[in-house]
Parts: structure tokens; C-alpha cells; sequence
């Protein structure tokens, strides 16, 4: 060990045990230059482990393999009794019964849709409005609203909504 390893034995001692609440900048510093400069030294620090902290150890001894089994199974259990109560019918309903009622809300919809009556003369007629004065325009979300009225009384006045761009 060098003469300069033998200066750093102290605060490598205290890096070891992660106690650096001990040390002043200056010596961090210090350190960490030395332990660029001498691979030995950064070698050992680097086998060494710090103690383990109190603060972060579980106060509760955490569940055993055993123990997490046990519980699994509970809830397999539960759940198969639920299903069973919920569907006394036959296994094979109990999976199918999602596909089968997606299917029968497409079938009552495509005949909701073709017994509805369609008109061929139904059209919607569209206005241009005369004196109208747009006092505020309130928007949802990260809308905002944009006004454009025209420099003369015979143009269009024009509204549109942008999205903000940080949305």
C-alpha cells in the first residue's frame, strides 16, 4: 500500500460503510480523485458493502414461497367458486357467453339499422345567419377559439377551434 492509499485509509473506511454524511466536500472530492487515479484502492472499495440502512429494512418478515401459494390458491378457489355461482350452466357457456352476446348486439344492430325507414327527400337545409353578434365562445378541454371577422360588412365572419400545442 502507497503512501497515498495510507492517507485515504479513513475516508475509504467511511465510503465503505456508506457513512459520506461524515465527510466535507473537500474530502469527497479528494477521494474521488484518488480513486480515479488508484485502481487498487477503487478495487477495494468496490468489494466492500456498505451496512444496511434500518431505515430500509421491511419491518414485517415478508410471506414465504409456501405462504404466497397458499394464497394464490385461496383466490383461485374464490374465484371458481364465483364463476360457478354466478353460471351454474356447463363450462362450455361459461367461456362463450361474451362472444355470443357481442354477436347478438351486432345482429340487433344491423336489423335496428335496415328496418329503420329511410328517406330519400330528407335533406337538410343550411342558412347563412344575418345580424348575429358572437359575444363570447366558451371552449372544453385544450381548445382554444379563433375569430376572424371581416374587414368589410359583406364577408364571412369565421370561427375556429385549435388545439393548444403543448396538448
Amino acid at each position: 500500500m502507497s503512501e497515498s492509499c495510507r492517507q485515504f485509509e479513513q475516508l475509504l473506511a467511511l465510503a465503505a460503510t456508506g457513512d459520506f454524511d461524515a465527510l466535507t466536500p473537500q474530502q469527497v472530492a479528494a477521494l474521488e480523485a484518488h480513486l480515479n487515479a488508484c485502481s487498487p484502492c477503487a478495487a477495494r472499495l468496490a468489494r466492500s458493502a456498505p451496512a444496511a440502512d434500518v431505515r430500509l429494512t421491511p419491518a414485517v418478515e415478508l410471506p414465504s414461497e409456501g405462504n404466497w401459494e397458499h394464497v394464490w390458491e385461496a383466490i383461485d378457489a374464490a374465484r371458481q367458486t364465483r364463476v360457478r355461482q354466478a353460471w351454474p350452466a356447463s363450462g362450455a357457456v361459461q367461456r362463450l357467453w361474451r362472444p355470443l352476446l357481442a354477436a347478438a348486439a351486432c345482429i340487433l344492430m344491423v336489423v335496428m339499422w335496415r328496418s329503420a325507414p329511410m328517406s330519400e327527400t330528407q335533406t337538410w337545409e343550411l342558412k347563412l345567419s344575418d345580424n348575429v353578434v358572437v359575444h363570447e365562445i366558451e371552449t372544453f378541454g385544450d381548445l382554444t377559439s379563433l375569430v376572424v371577422y371581416p374587414a368589410e360588412d359583406d364577408g364571412a365572419t369565421v370561427v375556429w377551434f385549435l388545439e393548444n400545442e403543448g396538448a
